[in-house]
């Protein structure tokens, strides 16, 4: 059994992987409809800058989060990409390991400083890469709700 404390509601659960793929539903206190929350793909936050990087073409970007689908970045300005853009030179290193990957500006959307977030989707993205990136995010959820 875990039990986790977030912003004082404690909760306890069987299997954190279980409760982790499940529709989350909010009861809210204003007597209206509970509103439903659905991710497809666990998006993990990247705290180690070293570990998860992205270039694109030629530019660093700071990753925010990484699934198996995708990344969200920080963008210093808007008008750097668009959204729908297809980004044909990305390089993700993911703990050293380089992969040259297509992508598409899934969103953007004004966040805290001024900056923007960036939603990226991988698209015709191989096997092994999809199999470090997956295990990645597998053994750092583990760490982060452990």
């Amino acid at each position: 059994m875990n039990s986790k404390n977030s912003d004082g509601i404690e909760f306890e659960v069987d299997d954190i992987e279980e409760f982790l793929n499940k529709t989350v539903y909010v009861p809210l206190d204003n007597n209206l409809e509970s509103k439903e929350i659905v991710r497809k793909h666990f998006r993990l936050p990247v705290s180690n800058p070293d570990e998860v990087k992205v270039k694109i073409n030629d530019q660093q970007y700071d990753i925010i989060y990484i699934s198996s689908e995708g990344i969200g970045i920080h963008l210093p300005r808007p008008g750097i990409f668009s959204v729908c853009e297809e980004l044909s030179s990305l390089k993700l290193t993911v703990q050293g390991k380089i992969f040259k990957l297509h992508g598409e500006v899934v969103h953007i959307s004004p966040c805290e400083h001024g900056n923007y977030l960036c939603g990226i989707k991988f698209i015709d993205q191989d096997e092994e890469s999809e199999r470090i990136i997956s295990e990645y995010i597998k053994i750092n959820r583990a760490k982060l709700f452990s």
